[in-house]
């Protein structure tokens, strides 16, 4: 439990409404084929975007610091790893890191990494 609620101040300065896709885990059928993955959309979320720096760049894995776009959402909607990020007019995320931030202020934290269009989305 955190001493301070800052979910609102985080709310106030969420000014980008983006789309979340957070897929189910994998099933597999009677005959051990894998299930065609399902998803559930959610827009609307608000987050705000800032660029990632310091720590949190140091604690990417080494040669991924560099070269690709990454970013640092801050929301008061709960972010995963493997979630993707439609943010208009910059393209599409994935969410590669959740700080434990949650239970320091009633906000999520998350970086991000921009997706290539020619990746597969999975």
């Amino acid at each position: 439990m955190s001493l301070f609620d800052l979910s609102g101040v985080v709310q106030s300065f969420a000014n980008v409404a983006v789309t979340v896709r957070r897929y189910a885990a994998e099933t597999y059928g009677t005959d051990g084929k894998a299930v065609a993955r399902t998803y559930v959309d959610t827009p609307g979320v608000f987050v705000n975007v800032q660029p990632v720096r310091g720590a949190d760049l140091q604690r990417m894995p080494e040669g991924t610091r560099d070269g690709d776009e990454l970013i640092a959402l801050f929301t008061t909607t709960e972010l995963r790893t493997k979630d993707q990020i439609a943010i208009p007019t910059r393209g599409n995320f994935e969410v590669e890191g959740v700080p434990v931030w949650q239970s320091n202020g009633n906000f999520w934290k998350a970086i991000a990494r921009k997706r290539a269009s020619s990746e597969p989305r999975s």
